[in-house]
């Protein structure tokens, strides 16, 4: 069954255009790099790839937002359709048979009908009254207790091997907390850790659990382990506190995927903007995306595995299984090709592990970057799909000539690309041609949903009247 995404219009240059630029949603599952420059439509492109995949396709979106730019996706941006692209690309859908949702009740009707989750510390709420019940809101958090040994022993920065005391110190206090949670103890978080560390380090005859095995260890042992909990309670702003109503970002995302409560079409997760730190961390982004990418592995782990059960009864149970799109923005900055410290570099791990393997579990990675030579070369070189916005840099270009296999007939065109959306198109979701031409170009239409990003309005700084008489220019009152 061919689904077709109604991305743009390929003779844009034409008064009137008379041919829309369509994508096969089958060719949607192959891993995709968005690449172009400031300025050029890249979040545009994005924005407009995601909004068709969930209303024409039974895939799920997760996206990853550094930047807070899709922080009101959710919302419909209503001045799109008074653009004439708009209204021009409306009418060439239904000539061509494809439905349209570039008009107004059609794409407010489905988009508003989409579930949406929020995974965030979001500036402003969007206005909900038309989507009541579809979208649900949580503060972006991480929860000690849910993170693996392994995750948990990076972020002390003690080894078994170099530092054996010390994590032997430190797993048999996480050790004896979650066991006292499994009976029936409430949940512990990293300053519960922290301070049954220091207590036993003061004084260890009163404040020392009953078990043997902890007698190999001294005051200056678990003052270590207190040193190492409290740096990273230091060093991170999103930690679950001890009054958190919402779940863990990890949970949000397995209620998802697992249909476990209610089951979201479009997650984003926003990384800009940590709840405590005044500041945003980097460490903070690592973090949440290392929980996020660590789940989105798990679940489609066991996904798979419950398939193959099903298909082994009798008579076979039908899989159900959807894929799930895995969006990061600013991928340079999860996945580098230099990493710059040991948490980068684990993500870095587990996004070329998602490149690699992913797509036989039905996960499908969808990435957007300025700077594709900055990008883990494992990871480019997985993905099939490439869309090249604009490009003036010849160290790009060189780099993307030799990583994508682009023409260098086609993409001497890109750095000439003068119109906001003009874009290449190469890879496996151009299909085939009569001419064996496996490169396309088009300009993609405009995203219906809010956009992201925050350039300066040129009105504000170019009138001197309305720059003079602007809220921002008034005196202060004493």
């Amino acid at each position: 069954m061919t689904v077709p995404l109604v991305l743009g219009i390929e003779d844009f240059e034409n008064n009137p255009p008379t041919t829309i630029a369509t994508i096969d949603a089958s060719s949607t599952r192959h891993h995709t790099l968005i690449v172009g420059q400031s300025g050029s439509g890249k979040s545009n492109f994005l924005t407009r790839y995601v909004e068709e995949i969930v209303l024409r396709t039974g895939g799920r979106v997760i996206l990853l937002d550094p930047n807070g730019d899709y922080g009101q996706i959710s919302r419909i941006h209503d001045p799109v359709w008074e653009e004439d692209s708009i209204q021009r690309l409306s009418e060439l859908s239904t000539r061509a048979n494809i439905e349209t949702l570039d008009e107004s009740d059609s794409f407010s009707s489905k988009w508003f009908g989409t579930n949406f989750q929020y995974v965030g510390n979001w500036i402003s709420a969007p206005d909900d009254t038309a989507q009541q019940g579809r979208i649900s809101r949580a503060k972006l958090t991480v929860s000690w207790m849910y993170l693996t040994q392994a995750d948990k022993a990076l972020l002390l920065n003690v080894d078994p091997v170099t530092h054996p005391k010390l994590y032997a110190a430190t797993r048999v206090l996480d050790d004896h907390l979650y066991e006292t949670f499994r009976q029936g103890g409430s949940k512990y978080r990293l300053d519960d850790l922290s301070a049954l560390a220091r207590a036993i380090a003061s004084d260890r005859t009163k404040s020392m659990p009953v078990t043997p095995d902890w007698d190999q260890f001294d005051s200056t042992d678990w003052m270590a382990a207190y040193s190492r909990f409290d740096e990273l309670i230091r060093r991170f702003g999103i930690w679950a506190s001890e009054d958190e109503v919402a779940p863990p970002v990890r949970v949000i995302v397995e209620n998802g995927l697992e249909q476990k409560s209610s089951c979201w079409t479009l997650c984003v997760v926003g990384l800009a903007t940590p709840p405590t730190h005044d500041e945003v961390t980097h460490e903070d982004s690592l973090l949440a995306a290392d929980e996020v990418l660590s789940k989105v592995w798990r679940c489609a782990l066991s996904g798979a595995n419950s398939a193959r059960q099903g298909a082994a009864k009798d008579p076979p149970v039908p899989d159900a299984r959807v894929p799930i799109y895995v969006v990061i923005d600013e991928a340079q900055l999860f996945a580098p090709s230099a990493v710059s410290s040991p948490l980068q570099g684990r993500v870095r791990e587990k996004i070329e592990r998602l490149a690699a393997e992913g797509r036989k579990y039905g996960l499908v990675l969808v990435l957007s970057t300025q700077r594709p030579s900055k990008l883990s070369p494992a990871i480019v070189y997985e993905c099939e799909n490439h869309a090249t916005l604009r490009i003036q840099s010849p160290v790009e270009l060189d780099y993307a000539e030799r990583a994508f296999g682009i023409k260098s007939d086609f993409l001497k065109k890109v750095p000439k690309y003068r119109k906001q959306g003009q874009t290449l198109l190469t890879g496996r979701w151009c299909g085939e041609t009569p001419a064996g031409i496996d490169a396309r170009e088009f300009r993609v239409s405009l995203a219906r949903s809010r956009p992201g990003g925050a350039d300066l309005r040129t009105e504000a700084w170019l009138d001197p009247a309305e720059y003079r008489d602007h809220p921002s220019r008034r005196p202060r009152t004493p």
